[in-house]
């Protein structure tokens, strides 16, 4: 093998196999929950596991990256002599309803009760948000009129909108590539990124419906910064976005930072800062019309209840043992805070920091300056940011991951914006060393989640920070 980006990849497959080998099979129960999906697999599901291993290692030899680059062109082919004569209409229906009937058989299976997500005692920006909340209280209602019970109502409501957002992330590579093979690897990549697949089957939380309007807004942002057009679609898209969820306010910079760029150019100042003051003043007016269960949201009460100290419930201050309260700076400079944050990545989207790397040291030899890549390399580094400051730190739950499930797109973004510029068959040998292992190892965390047969139930949630090393 010859190429740098290729021993990237394999360098990167390497250490990931390691990494699953020592905390599923060697090291002590929960020493890292990002890795230790061995630990509940069967004997046979660890087989397929290192067969897949030696396969992405083997193609370090020339001969056999060319075996399996022959068996891609076949299996391609193939694919290809399929008679889909369907425009892109036709195309998003049909993907639409094959999408929604494999969601719908591949339903989270919930056993919580009364759904206490959408209690009013949890803080705003962790688990409710206006936009979201509101087509899920409707579409328990309508459900409730219709004699359906609750639970199913809500996960069906949820699992359209999966299946909606897989339509959108087939629009957003297509927008980005300009060509239909390209965007098809990158939709497989997106749903081999857990935090993405996890969110989309009727997963109790708002953040499935967080997901479709970060994917609208990503179609607003690539459309905006390739043709330079489509001020007020982004504008438009960025409003929805920061209603679904507050931790949408990372996108913010980078979408100002670029439509100033662009603006600039142009000579479109004046229009540039009275799009921004019409955002501004339109959410100062709708966020507080927005209602949950009756209760309107009032973003400074909860900031304000969030930030002060006192009271051992408190998301400011991390609790020790639930008993007394350990300062943020401590927190942070723990080892368990750290392993935690890189065990969120390792779930969110470990095939995307796979492709991310080779990505960039290809993209370093031309060098291209590139407003998409300025624009999500500034938002996958601020949600980056967001995951250091809030995993333990705001948010004292062990293995809550969801929060920053959707916060994979960022990372897949920004490897498809690298990679746009890049060589077809070097993006190929690429996925084929890093896809086999990262995919199989998601599907395995889907199923485990499941609770499928030959994986055991996911670990309980441990609430209440660790002691400090």
């Amino acid at each position: 093998m010859r190429h740098g980006y290729e021993m990237i990849a394999f360098g990167f497959v390497l250490a990931y196999v390691a990494l699953h080998v020592v905390f599923g099979l060697i090291a002590p129960r929960d020493a890292a929950w990002g890795f230790d999906i061995l630990l509940y697999c069967r004997w046979w599901l660890r087989a397929i596991f290192f067969l897949l291993a030696a396969g992405a290692m083997s193609l370090v030899h020339p001969a056999a990256m060319a075996r399996a680059e022959t068996a891609w062109a076949w299996a391609g082919g193939r694919l290809s002599a399929v008679p889909l004569r369907l425009n892109l209409l036709k195309t998003h229906l049909v993907l639409f309803a094959f999408s929604a009937a494999v969601l719908f058989l591949l339903e989270t299976k919930y056993a919580g009760g009364d759904a206490r997500w959408m209690s009013a005692s949890m803080p705003l920006f962790l688990k409710r948000s206006p936009l979201s909340s509101v087509p899920l209280v409707l579409g328990t209602r309508l459900g409730a009129m219709l004699g359906i019970p609750y639970l199913p109502s809500l996960q069906a409501g949820i699992t359209v909108f999966g299946a909606l957002s897989i339509c959108g992330l087939l629009g957003l590579f297509l927008l980005l590539f300009r060509d239909a093979r390209r965007a098809w690897l990158f939709v497989a990549v997106a749903l081999a990124s857990y935090g993405i697949t996890r969110l989309l089957p009727g997963y109790i939380e708002v953040y499935g419906v967080y997901l479709f309007f970060l994917i609208l807004f990503e179609c607003a942002l690539v459309h905006y910064c390739l043709t330079g057009r489509g001020t007020g679609y982004l504008m438009g898209a960025l409003f929805l976005l920061v209603l679904s969820h507050i931790q949408a306010l990372v996108v913010v910079p980078g979408a100002f930072l670029v439509g100033a760029g662009v603006s600039w150019r142009r000579g479109r100042r004046w229009r540039f800062a009275a799009s921004w003051v019409l955002l501004i003043v339109a959410l100062a007016v709708v966020y507080p019309l927005l209602r949950h269960r009756d209760e309107s949201f009032q973003v400074t009460r909860e900031v304000v209840g969030l930030v002060l100290h006192g009271d051992v419930h408190s998301r400011f201050w991390s609790t020790q043992g639930g008993t007394h309260l350990v300062a943020p700076l401590i927190v942070l400079l723990t080892a368990r805070h750290w392993a935690n944050v890189a065990d969120v990545h390792a779930l969110v989207s470990a095939v995307g920091v796979g492709l991310l790397l080779p990505g960039l040291a290809l993209w370093w030899r031309e060098r291209r300056a590139d407003p998409l890549i300025v624009a999500s390399a500034l938002n996958y580094g601020l949600y980056a940011i967001g995951t250091v400051l809030f995993y333990n730190f705001l948010q004292p739950v062990e293995r809550d991951w969801d929060m920053f499930g959707p916060g994979a797109l960022f990372l897949v973004v920004l490897a498809a914006a690298i990679w746009r510029h890049l060589p077809h068959e070097k993006l190929r040998r690429t996925l084929l060393i890093v896809f086999g292992v990262t995919a199989f190892v998601t599907v395995l965390w889907l199923a485990q989640q499941a609770g499928m047969p030959g994986i055991a139930p996911p670990p309980e949630i441990r609430i209440g920070f660790t002691s400090p090393d």
